[in-house]
């Protein structure tokens, strides 16, 4: 990741697709040749990013996403919201995501702040010892 220091969030933002786009599109695609630059069929988003890290965390939420809901479906199964697996954990970022409509990579930047604190704060509890 980078150092403790280096700054998750967002810079500038212009034209943000909604989290629903980012999310269950089956077009959406990070070109390789521009990693900062969200493509959905024709139309581009372009997030300028403090890190590439949030780009790939939403990828990887995404394609996690669609895996997660094809084997629901596949295996007939259901969530039990009361778990805390991996997957419940996956879908309630992308619950979040969804129902954050001022701002789609403002949860990636809570997110991303709390990993970096939880870091943070074993890196101290180490120390102590």
């Amino acid at each position: 990741m980078g150092s403790d220091t280096e700054k998750m969030y967002i810079e500038h933002i212009s034209m943000v697709p909604s989290a629903a786009v980012i999310l269950f599109s089956h077009d959406f695609h990070i070109p390789v040749r521009k990693q900062n630059k969200f493509s959905v069929t024709k139309r581009a988003y372009h997030f300028r990013c403090a890190s590439e890290n949030m780009v790939l965390f939403l990828e990887r939420l995404r394609c996690r996403l669609h895996e997660i809901i094809e084997s629901t479906i596949v295996n007939h199964s259901y969530i039990d919201w009361t778990s805390q697996s991996t997957d419940n954990n996956v879908l309630r970022c992308a619950v979040q995501l969804l129902r954050n409509q001022n701002d789609v990579c403002q949860v990636i930047d809570v997110e991303f702040k709390k990993k970096q604190k939880g870091k943070k704060l074993e890196q101290k509890k180490r120390d102590k010892r």
